[in-house]
């Protein structure tokens, strides 16, 4: 497990830069879309399509629903950022919504691929009804109840941006990045793993259009 010493989102929210970015080609000065009081948001690395963004807490969590328990503030307005510039930048696509939160102590990883805490959102269709015919057990919160429905443990998380939140609580023994999978497959692109294609232009080409929303 990574600890917050050693965590490159850490050290980049800190402003000491990304390793990873510092050696991609075209890479930008940096991929900050927008920062509220405790959250960030960033293109991912390796994204699917253009628009594949990350809404990220500024301090080690190793979930969202920890975040929101520890009292992390402005992830609201990160999500209302991510909503109306995914509108102005991918009109046609709803976004899907999604996360492998892991425990709180890191022992239901949950298909994570990291430890620092991180939602996707990325221009997608079709994804929710192919999760919910290969996994059951969901059950519908808010984002005020999702500390509560999970505790301290692992969960997975799907939702159409501005639909109904889903989860699934408790050890998930799913692939490592089960959910990207799934949105490549609906993109129809072959590379998954964001450590195989780093997909460093469209990280950039999201950066350059991202629209500027206060």
């Amino acid at each position: 497990m990574t600890s917050q010493a050693h965590c490159e989102l850490c050290m980049e929210f800190a402003g000491h830069g990304s390793m990873r970015l510092a050696r991609a080609p075209l890479a930008p000065a940096s991929r900050t879309l927008y920062r509220s009081a405790d959250f960030v948001v960033v293109p991912t690395i390796g994204p699917i399509v253009v628009g594949h963004v990350l809404i990220c807490p500024v301090q080690h969590r190793r979930s969202i629903a920890v975040a929101l328990a520890e009292g992390d503030t402005g992830f609201a307005s990160a999500l209302r950022n991510v909503q109306v510039s995914l509108q102005q930048l991918a009109p046609r696509l709803p976004a899907f919504l999604f996360e492998h939160g892991m425990s709180a102590d890191g022992s239901e990883r949950c298909g994570a691929c990291m430890d620092h805490a991180h939602l996707h959102i990325v221009p997608a269709q079709e994804c929710m009804k192919r999760v919910r015919s290969e996994l059951d057990g969901w059950k519908q919160v808010t984002w005020d109840t999702l500390p509560s429905a999970v505790g301290l443990g692992g969960y997975l998380l799907m939702a159409e941006l501005g639909g109904g939140l889903l989860v699934r609580p408790g050890p998930a023994f799913v692939p490592s990045q089960y959910f990207r999978r799934i949105v490549a497959a609906a993109h129809d692109v072959a590379e998954w793993n964001w450590r195989v294609d780093p997909a460093w232009g469209n990280l950039r080409e999201t950066v350059d259009r991202w629209p500027r929303n206060p």
